[in-house]
């Protein structure tokens, strides 16, 4: 956690303002691609899977806003570009050296991405539609006749159970190997994100000096 004046101003004033601005753009694209999924069921993954595109776009637009936000204070504080404010060189290297000592400034990020997780999640069991409607319909048309042969009130509870459970077991699968790759990409992604700022920093110093 930051200590400092300077630090909790850029942590505790200049990033959630930063972060409610994306914020409000994720939440705005998923009502928007809620409501045309809505309209156009048959494209509920296209459109879900569009969304998580436009998130990632915008976590990414987060962190490069935010560096560059933080950039310009600490060139308005009259300390350069990567000193002033708060000193950004070595905050990245704190941050890749030891990333759980910062739990607080990923949570902070990871807002950006819930309104997507949300549809995802609403997206994910709808899966169980995959399966073939006219299996459901069958067996709701059968049950009436299933009363007095106990053999097809077998067979009707057993279609039953296996259609229910195989409409459950599809999304926790599909989730489940969703959540394999979020696991697998994430270091790649977060070493991806500190090289950006880092190019971001020496560009900056760069243009710094040679102005």
């Amino acid at each position: 956690m930051p200590d400092d004046a300077s630090s909790v101003v850029a942590f505790y004033a200049v990033l959630p303002l930063c972060n409610a601005a994306f914020d409000f753009l994720s939440v705005g694209v998923t009502r928007y691609a809620l409501r045309h999924a809505l309209e156009a069921p048959r494209l509920t993954w296209v459109i879900a899977l569009l969304d998580l595109l436009a998130a990632a776009a915008l976590f990414l637009g987060l962190k490069i806003t935010a560096v560059l936000l933080l950039l310009g204070f600490n060139m308005a504080a009259g300390g350069g570009p990567t000193a002033g404010l708060v000193d950004l060189p070595t905050l990245l290297d704190d941050i890749e050296g030891n990333p759980h000592a910062y739990w607080w400034l990923y949570l902070g990020f990871m807002t950006t991405l819930l309104p997507t997780f949300f549809h995802v999640f609403v997206g994910l069991w709808s899966v169980g539609g995959w399966l073939p409607r006219s299996a459901g319909r069958w067996l709701a048309m059968r049950a009436p006749h299933f009363e007095e042969d106990r053999f097809e009130q077998l067979l009707l509870w057993l279609g039953a159970t296996v259609y229910a459970t195989i409409a459950v077991a599809l999304p926790v699968l599909v989730g489940w190997y969703a959540w394999l790759g979020v696991v697998w990409a994430y270091p790649q992604a977060g070493g991806a994100l500190l090289d950006i700022a880092r190019w971001l920093l020496e560009t900056a110093s760069a243009l710094h000096g040679g102005g």
